[in-house]
C-alpha cells in the first residue's frame, strides 16, 4: 500500500514537473517572439504553436520545435524587422528543446525483415567462398543462350519486389 502511494506520488510529481518545465522557459519565449505570426488568429507557414498546450501535445508536435530551433539558431526567425531574442534566450530555448526531445528519446528497434539472397547474389557468394565458379561445361549452340552456372540452373528466377529489385524484402 505504501509503495503504491509513493509510486503514484512520483508519477504525479514528475508529470507536474514536466508541465512546469514546459510552461516556464518556453512559453515566455514563444509569447514574445513566435505567437504573433504562428498562433491565434495568424498562422504563417502552417506552424501553429497554439495546438501545443501541454507536455502530451509536445510529443505529437516535436517537429515544430526542432524546426523552430533550427530557424532561430540560423537567425531566420524571428524576421529581421521583428524583435530579436538575446543569446541567453536562444540558449535557454535550445537547452529546453535538447533536454525535452533529444535526451528523453527511447531507442526502439524497427522491424528488420530478413531477406533471402537473390540467385545472382547466392552464385557470387558461393564463388567467393569456394574460390572457383560453380559452372558446368555445356555444348553451346551458336544462337542459343546457355547458362553455365549450376546455382542459376537449379534455383528459380527471382521475381522483382515492389522496388523493382530482385532482393527486395517486399517480394510477394
Amino acid at each position: 500500500m505504501r509503495a503504491s502511494f509513493f509510486y503514484l506520488f512520483f508519477v504525479i510529481s514528475s508529470y507536474l514537473n514536466a508541465e512546469l518545465t514546459f510552461k516556464s522557459p518556453v512559453t515566455p519565449f514563444l509569447n514574445q517572439y513566435c505567437y504573433e505570426c504562428h498562433g491565434g488568429k495568424k498562422v504563417k507557414g502552417k506552424v501553429d504553436f497554439n495546438v501545443i498546450k501541454s507536455t502530451k501535445d509536445l510529443k505529437e508536435h516535436y517537429e515544430i520545435f526542432e524546426n523552430a530551433l533550427d530557424l532561430v539558431h540560423d537567425a531566420e526567425m524571428p524576421p529581421e524587422d521583428e524583435l530579436q531574442p538575446t543569446e541567453t534566450e536562444i540558449k535557454t530555448f535550445e537547452t529546453w528543446v535538447i533536454e525535452t526531445f533529444n535526451k528523453n528519446v527511447i531507442a526502439r528497434a524497427g522491424i528488420a525483415k530478413p531477406r533471402k539472397l537473390s540467385v545472382n547474389e547466392l552464385n557470387n557468394t558461393l564463388n567467393d567462398f569456394l574460390g572457383f565458379p560453380l559452372e558446368v561445361s555445356v555444348a553451346k549452340a551458336q544462337e542459343t543462350p546457355v547458362e553455365t552456372s549450376v546455382v542459376k540452373k537449379i534455383l528459380p528466377i527471382d521475381p522483382p519486389g515492389l522496388s523493382g529489385f530482385e532482393n527486395d524484402t517486399h517480394n510477394n
